[in-house]
């Protein structure tokens, strides 16, 4: 996060990648978990969302592991967070695909309105 040491450094960034520091931004704003944020991060530089699992169960427990890749190669990334909060990352995860192969692509900022 060295664009996040300075102001004048985020203003740097966002002039390149603006899209980017949007939506990590916005996920700064729904999660304070450094895990979860370094993992919007990787997303934002290209690696692909393999796996998602999350598990939840009503007023006892709840669990989220995403496992990232970088398109090519067998190394993974897993991240885990047991704060329901987190889930609130999983809505700027871009949806493609179809009912036979879904696909998450990307972390995408939401629209201001």
């Amino acid at each position: 996060y060295a664009f996040l040491s300075s102001p004048k450094s985020l203003e740097m960034e966002d002039g390149f990648n603006h899209h980017k520091i949007r939506g990590f931004l916005q996920a700064l704003g729904a999660s304070r978990n450094p895990d979860m944020l370094v993992m919007v991060w990787r997303i934002l530089q290209g690696l692909s969302i393999r796996e998602v699992t999350m598990n939840y169960r009503e007023m006892a427990s709840f669990s989220l592991r995403v496992t990232l890749a970088t398109p090519g190669e067998e190394g993974e990334e897993i991240y885990l967070t047991d704060n329901i909060r987190d889930a609130a990352l999983l809505r700027n995860f871009g949806i493609a695909g179809d009912a036979n192969r879904p696909l998450f692509d990307g972390f995408y900022p939401l629209r201001n309105r």
